[in-house]
């Protein structure tokens, strides 16, 4: 699973530059399972795992405020930066 990958990359600490997009992207689909690993984590080692940690503790905690009840995450195709060309049937 998506977000399960991306929290094993926090929690290992091996991750690259577009890791935070990755984090930010899972925050949005699962914000409440990240936000258990985010907690878990903050007393890594690792003083740039802590960051990240809090870094998603932060985020997950401004997306939770401005949720509405009725929604439930946001959509994968929300991410798409290009619009996909309608293809008649």
């Amino acid at each position: 699973m998506l977000i399960d990958a991306v929290c094993r990359k926090l929690r290992t600490a091996e991750f690259s530059e577009q890791f935070r997009a990755q984090l930010n992207m899972a925050i949005r689909l699962a914000p409440q399972a990240v936000k258990v690993q985010a907690t878990e984590l903050l007393g890594a080692k690792k003083p740039f795992v802590r960051r990240y940690a809090q870094w998603t503790l932060t985020r997950t905690s401004r997306i939770e405020a401005h949720a509405t009840p009725s929604e439930e995450g946001v959509h994968l195709s929300s991410y798409l930066s290009v619009s996909l060309p309608h293809r008649p049937t």
